[in-house]
């Protein structure tokens, strides 16, 4: 009997002692929660008026953290209870190259009016709030502008990029206007030998591209003298009419790239000396002209240039002498 009567007393002090323990919690919990902490809290922020066709990769609202103090029980409203939540025209966000951004130290005023009169801002945690155009991308090939000086006795034999194409990033609207991409002007180069430069591209207003050069390789050659006899050509003369005194063949100068001498053939030039224009020549001299099929020679010469026109008695034919 003793036994089971010190089990009841023991049962009959737990209650109070839980009582007692359950009171204290609450008054230091009560205790606590009029103290002052110091937590961060979020605050969202959601743009407006956002031209069509844009959007963002971190959708239409982004988050800063400020660093708050105010009682416990204050605190844990903030924790418990809605985000304050922010509005900025898109008007107002700075763009450097799609990445849009909110100093967030304009938002101050209107964070503070969100909050409780008692709360204090301590700091806020970020500088800036920033939102990302998301951008469509497509490879579009790239297009030289070019204004480089060739001296004379050079010849601009090839010219070479890489790479050919790019790829562009931008808004759909945007990248559907794109269908190639310009190099800035390369100008002031001399090419007088074989040369590798690297050059921008020009990219529009929030467009991205990749990579953001191209190397430009000229190919250059020294231009060469080179001459060759190409044979005479008798044009609409009479068959009765005979010519003495006339070269076979004309003694044809020019100037070819060293890299195309191996093009370049005798069969190239045509030489003529042209009925028409003996007859109707006011000298005693009657011009030669030389044709050339070439695209590879320049500053063609050829000698003689011109023929000595003499007549004989008439019914006997022609006689032509040339000049040297």
């Amino acid at each position: 009997m003793k036994r089971a009567q010190g089990k009841n007393v023991k049962g009959n002090n737990l209650l109070p002692f839980l009582f007692f323990l359950f009171v204290s919690c609450c008054l230091w919990l009560l205790q606590v929660m009029n103290e002052q902490f110091e937590t961060d809290i979020p605050v969202s922020v959601r743009v407006e008026n956002i031209p069509r066709g844009i959007k963002f990769e971190e959708g239409d609202l982004a988050e800063f953290r400020v660093l708050v103090r105010d009682e416990g029980i204050v605190l844990m409203q903030y924790e418990l209870g809605e985000k304050p939540e922010l509005v900025v025209d898109y008007s107002e966000l700075r763009d450097a190259d799609g990445h849009l951004s909110i100093p967030t130290a304009v938002f101050k005023n209107k964070v503070a009016a969100m909050l409780e009169p008692t709360t204090e801002i301590v700091q806020f945690l970020s500088e800036t709030v920033s939102f990302n155009i998301m951008k469509n991308a497509k490879d579009v090939p790239v297009r030289l502008n070019l204004d480089v000086q060739v001296p004379a006795k050079f010849s601009l034999d090839h010219v070479d990029y890489e790479p050919k194409t790019v790829t562009v990033a931008a808004i759909a609207d945007v990248l559907n206007e794109i269908d190639s991409i310009d190099t800035e002007l390369l100008s002031g180069i001399v090419l007088d030998e074989n040369k590798s430069v690297s050059v921008a591209l020009v990219a529009g207003k929030n467009v991205k591209i990749d990579p953001q050069t191209v190397t430009v390789n000229f190919s250059v050659s020294q231009k060469l003298e080179r001459d060759v006899l190409v044979p005479l050509n008798l044009v609409g003369f009479p068959e009765n009419a005979f010519v003495l005194g006339l070269p076979d063949f004309v003694d044809v100068s020019y100037r070819v790239a060293k890299a195309h001498i191996d093009n370049v053939k005798p069969s190239d030039f045509v030489v003529e000396l042209n009925y028409y224009d003996y007859e109707n020549a006011t000298g005693d001299s009657v011009a030669l002209s030389v044709v050339t099929s070439s695209p590879y020679v320049e500053d063609v010469s050829f000698s003689p240039m011109r023929v000595k026109k003499v007549e004989t008695k008439p019914g006997s034919g022609w006689f032509m002498d040339f000049i040297r």
